[in-house]
């Protein structure tokens, strides 16, 4: 059992350690098995009622709504969604091993069962650029500079970035020198962007730069 935080560019693993007071306890006082870690018991124990994983996977989630995914057998998967009652669950749902399969491919297959949300949404953000441009608003801009700028500060609430194209250039002291071929200390500013921006909070996403507006290699809509 793992649960994997992911956007359309990337994913990590996300730790499940919390357990229902009782389980932990019978944790605490029960000694591994022969060859068994404490990881392995305290999975064995969480795995064993899916109450217990909806009370780790809420733990590690916080407050966070995105959406779940649930990837597993079908048999298994009929049975853990009318038993966890979790409440991001999606109808939708990956019906394979998910042990079975590179990282890559369940990223893949998650993105691919989520296109219709994520065209929508991007639809949406790329709609309200083209409004605030139109109405020159603070809250847009398609300056890369201001994008990197506004990231870590929590300012942009989504950034779109030109997908399958490269900015060489480097981001120091609040200023960007972009070059068109890598040098040694350079790297990919768009992907920067994203990520910096990602971080505190951020959507992002990855479009055709005939899509964006005025063909530019990245555009943000900002909190203030």
């Amino acid at each position: 059992m793992r649960l994997i935080s992911a956007t359309p560019f990337r994913w990590t693993e996300i730790p499940l350690e919390a357990l229902p007071i009782e389980v932990q306890a019978e944790l605490d006082s029960r000694p591994a098995g022969d060859g068994e870690t404490l990881d392995e018991v305290r999975t064995s124990l969480m795995v064993a009622e899916p109450r217990r994983v909806r009370v780790a996977v809420e733990a590690a989630l916080g407050g966070d709504d995105a959406p779940l995914i649930l990837a597993a057998d079908p048999n298994v998967a009929g049975h853990f969604t009318q038993q966890a009652e979790l409440r991001q669950m999606l109808g939708k749902q990956l019906h394979l091993n998910p042990f079975g399969i590179a990282d890559a491919e369940l990223h893949a297959k998650a993105v691919e069962l989520m296109r219709p949300e994520l065209d929508a949404e991007i639809e949406t953000v790329l709609n309200q650029i083209e409004a605030r441009l139109g109405t020159a608003e603070k809250t847009v801009t398609l300056r890369v500079e201001e994008i990197l700028q506004a990231g870590p500060e929590a300012r942009v609430d989504a950034v779109v970035v030109a997908e399958n194209e490269t900015l060489w250039g480097r981001f120091q002291d609040g200023t960007v020198v972009a070059h068109g071929t890598p040098g040694a200390e350079d790297e990919d500013l768009l992907n920067l962007a994203a990520v910096l921006a990602m971080r505190t909070g951020a959507r992002e996403f990855a479009v055709p730069r005939e899509r964006l507006p005025r063909q530019a290699p990245a555009a943000a809509t900002l909190r203030y």
